[in-house]
């Protein structure tokens, strides 16, 4: 199994305040369910245990065919990234729920995500809603998507 070292795959821009902390390779990035080529990036604003419970993340995979988590079999609404060779879609939530015989229910109060598949890869971003739709796309085309 290859991973994605963090220089590979790091945005070249994040929002105020975030810096990486931390790289998680292999089945326990869990960031899409299935693959066991990838990489997670977590980035926070702080040390604090509320920078941690809901942080901004970077996924990335070379399965092509990769949903992120919590989006899965959820259409998202396409969005341009400008000139860059891919296609992106925007969630705005993720599934929640689904534990003890509950049905997982959509939920827009914790987080939204960008999507993007390019050639030989599939990126997902997905942030706090303290980082606007804005910043999850300006985060998503600062990755490497054309390498």
């Amino acid at each position: 199994m290859s991973t994605h070292p963090s220089a590979q795959v790091e945005p070249r821009w994040l929002p105020p305040g975030f810096r990486f902390r931390r790289q998680i390779d292999g089945g326990a990035a869990a960031g899409f369910p299935g693959p066991a080529d990838q990489t997670r990036l977590v980035h926070t604003k702080g040390w604090a245990r509320a920078d941690w419970s809901n942080p901004l993340v970077v996924h990335v995979t070379t399965e092509p065919g990769a949903q992120l988590l919590a989006t899965e079999n959820r259409p998202g609404v396409p969005i341009s990234l400008g000139d860059v060779p891919a296609e992106a879609e925007y969630h705005d939530g993720m599934w929640t729920g689904g534990d003890h015989g509950t049905r997982p229910r959509w939920t827009t109060e914790l987080a939204h995500s960008v999507t993007v598949r390019t050639p030989t890869r599939v990126f997902g971003v997905r942030g706090p809603r303290e980082i606007s739709v804005e910043d999850l796309v300006e985060i998503a085309k600062s990755l490497p998507l054309t390498e």
